[in-house]
């Protein structure tokens, strides 16, 4: 993820953060991007299915981040497995070129 995220810093800031086992936390992570200035983040959730991260571990980061710094506006991508453009990866993956 590390990797992924140093070479979408090419593109615009970016920045990996876990919910567990990992560091950075993903409220240490959105306070780093706080204290650097930024007002608007966007999350890509890196999940292929919309389970328990997505539907309740994610949006209660996502409230807690917001009570801290209310100026902050946070807008949750669709998590990776539900775009269209991971699913045609995986055809492409798995039937060849």
């Amino acid at each position: 993820m590390r990797e992924l995220a140093a070479w979408l810093d090419g593109q615009g800031r970016t920045v990996a953060a876990f919910l567990e086992l990992a560091q950075p936390a993903f409220g240490a992570a959105v306070q780093s991007l706080v204290d650097e200035g930024f007002t608007h983040l966007r999350v890509l959730p890196l999940f292929l299915n919309s389970g328990r991260h997505v539907g309740r571990d994610v949006p209660a980061l996502i409230a807690a981040a917001l009570e801290a710094s209310p100026h902050v506006s946070i807008e949750v991508l669709p998590h990776i497995g539900a775009g269209e453009a991971f699913r045609a990866f995986v055809l492409q993956s798995v039937t060849g070129p």
